[in-house]
This record gives structure tokens, sequence and C-alpha cells, in this order.
């Protein structure tokens, strides 16, 4: 009797362990991505917002909160140049240090050859995923990702050139897999909200579905049916958190990039290396150059233009190319160009060494070179100028909160 009571007691334990296994599971998902090539925050607003290095930051912050599942939306470079390839590795390397669950392949990652793509899947811990390759794929690339409650697959409809398979069946086999796994399906996808709305009204079982918005994210998520759609905006200057409850998502928090999140010390590293091998590289040297004619320098308008020059002493202009080099970025190609002069031309900047006097956003930024005017003033004239010589820098993607005549109020002269 003894004997069939602990046989009872025995099946009704492991029964209560598997019950509760089943139970809903409280979860939280993380979700980012949109990087763009935006490594680092970029432009001229204050405080500037974004970065990889806070982006983890905040990552592992949530993280700490509790049972976590993080996904990157993908398009992690913009370009096929060398510097991409550079971005795209750096960028893999830091989400698997932040063991980040997922990462949506995409065309952007595609165009950058196969060898490029196995090594971000090496280095990423295998993070990428995509349910439009067939599973026996060239890089190993999964499917989906099933981790806690949750089953994620991913999307970019234009992965080209691949042997893609078909969009909806891919989505009609994930939610089967779903299913018979007992598990929530979410969807990965850089796809514009008009696609997501379709695709959630065509399948209502996906519970999340992220899309692709050049606009920052709203406190408020967007529903369609029971399907909760939602974008961490542009060039990964925003890091999102659901809450799920084990029933549904009933929680939401969109958290700006700011400075208020500290550098992750170990991003920083490897961000360090990143810097390292752009320098090494030499790939600032390597800009295609057009011939123009030839520059003097902001101190030799001085004598001339004396209370202009003043005034440019005086503005952030001049303490232009010191900011990036603060932050050992002054040999990187994407960023140079708007803190010194003349770096697309034969005749521009190359170094502080061999072109100190070109050093730092100065006259002939925005006037064009002006050695012959110096030379002969009374025969050689300089264009007056306006508004238009300023949106070459101070563009909506750099400057958004750009206004003509506040900021030449500024630097009026």
């Amino acid at each position: 009797m003894k004997l069939v009571l602990w046989l009872v007691a025995g099946c009704l334990a492991v029964f209560g362990v598997t019950s509760q296994a089943r139970q809903p599971q409280a979860y939280q998902v993380i979700i980012t991505g949109d990087t763009f090539g935006y490594l680092s925050p970029c432009g001229c607003v204050k405080p500037m917002t974004g970065g990889v290095r806070r982006r983890i930051s905040a990552i592992k912050s949530l993280k700490g909160e509790g049972e976590a599942l993080v996904l990157d939306i993908g398009a992690l470079v913009k370009g096929t140049k060398r510097q991409d390839e550079m971005k795209a590795e750096t960028l893999a390397e830091i989400m698997r240090l932040a063991q980040v669950d997922l990462i949506n392949l995409t065309s952007l990652e595609t165009q950058m050859g196969d060898g490029v793509v196995g090594a971000l899947q090496r280095l990423s811990g295998e993070a990428l995923t995509s349910s439009l390759l067939p599973a026996d794929n060239q890089w190993g690339v999964r499917q989906s990702v099933a981790k806690g409650p949750f089953l994620v697959g991913a999307i970019d409809e234009q992965l080209l050139g691949r042997p893609n398979l078909n969009r909806d069946e891919s989505l009609r086999s994930l939610l089967q897999e779903a299913r018979e796994a007992d598990l929530v399906p979410l969807l990965v996808t850089n796809s514009p909200l008009a696609t997501a709305r379709e695709i959630a009204k065509r399948f209502p079982e996906f519970r999340l579905i992220t899309y692709r918005d050049s606009s920052n994210p709203s406190d408020q998520w967007i529903k369609e049916g029971d399907s909760v759609l939602i974008s961490p905006g542009e060039r990964g200057k925003f890091v999102l958190s659901l809450g799920w409850n084990g029933k549904t998502f009933d929680r939401f928090a969109a958290l700006s990039l700011g400075p208020e999140f500290p550098d992750d010390p170990d991003s920083s590293r490897i961000y360090r290396t990143y810097l390292g091998r752009v320098t090494d590289e030499k790939l600032l040297d390597l800009l295609p150059r057009n011939p123009t004619a030839d520059f003097i320098g902001t101190k030799a308008c001085a004598p001339c233009h004396g209370k202009a020059y003043e005034v440019w002493v005086r503005s952030e202009h001049a303490s232009a190319l010191k900011t990036l080099e603060e932050e050992f970025h002054d040999r990187d190609p994407d960023c140079t160009s708007c803190h010194v002069v003349g770096l697309e031309s034969t005749k521009g900047f190359r170094d502080r060494k061999i072109t100190p006097h070109l050093a730092d956003v100065g006259c002939e930024s925005c006037h064009g070179p002006g050695k012959a005017h110096a030379m002969n003033p009374v025969k050689v004239k300089m264009d007056r100028l306006g508004e238009a010589s300023c949106l070459k820098c101070h563009n909506q993607e750099h400057s958004p909160t750009f206004e003509w005549k506040t900021y030449w109020e500024k630097i009026a002269h």
C-alpha cells in the first residue's frame, strides 16, 4: 500500500512540474535595429541620441529585470563599401556580446557578399535568422528562434537572388510550428507599416509584428486585431521593451538612447578596435577626390575680413575637427567631410600635419576654394551665399532641428 501511495505521489509530483512548466510565462521582449550604419551618435543636435554602445547598456539594464527575448529587425548597414563591412562585423560581434537572440537577415547584409554574411553569422553567435531561406542554406542561417514562450520568425521580402521560399508559405509554416510546440508566434520584419498591417490581417495568430519606420517611436503601439505592430524607429536611436504577462502584451516602453545611458565598457572595447581598423586601412586617404582650385585656409581671410574672422573664432565651426578627435573619429570617412575644408577635393584637407590650415569648418567650407581671391581680391570675386550652402551638412539626416534664420544668427558676418 505504501508503495502504491509513493508511486501516486511521484506521478502527481511529475505532473505538477509539467503542469507548472506549461503555465503562462511572464517575459520581456526587447526590440532594436535599423542601425543603418550609425554605430555612434551623429549630428549637430544636443544631446545626440543613439549609438550601439548606449544600446547595449540599455539592453543589459532591461535584461537585468528578468527573462528577456532580444530581437533586432536588421538593416545593419546601408552600403557595400569596405567600411560598411567593418561596421557590420563590429555590430555582429557586439550583438553576440549582448546575447541578442535574433538578427533579421536583410538584403542590406546579403548585398555585401556571401563571405561577409558567413562572417556575420559566426561573429553574431549564429543569431542571423530568415524564414525565407531554406533550412539547408549555405550560411547556416536559422529559419526561426524558439525561446521562452515564443517562436520568432524573420523576413525581408527584398532578399534578392537567393533561393527564397514563398512568403505566405513560410508564414503558414511558422504558425504551424508554433501551434505544434505550443508557443506564441512573433514575426520580425523590416517592411513598412502597410505590409505589417497586411500580414496581421491575413495571419492574425502573430501576436507581435515589427516594421521599419523613419520616425521616432510613439509611446503607444499599434494594434491590428490581436497583433501588436511596433517599430524601433531609425538609426538605432531607440530600444523598445514590451511586457508579456503570459497571455498578452500589457506593458510598453520606448527608451531614447540619450547620454543618460553610459557607453557599455565591453562594447566600447570592440568599438575602439573598429576605429583602429578604419585608421589602419587608411580609409580616409582612399576617398575619391575631384580636382578643384587651390584652398588657402581661414586665417588667410583675417586681414581683409577681420570681423568675420572673429565671428568664426568664437563659433563651434572653429573647433569642428576637435570634436571628432575627442571621440577618435577624425580618420572616419563617414564623419570627417563636415568637419574640415575640402575633403572631396584633391587640394583639400588630408590631415593635421599635411594640411593644418584646412582643419575645422572654415570660410572655404561654404565659399569654396579661395586662394585665387586672396591673391587678387579685386579681379577674383567670391559668391555671396545663403541657406543652400549650409544644407550640405546641416541636412535633415544629421541636423533635423536646423532652421536657417536661427542658425545664421549665431554666425552672421
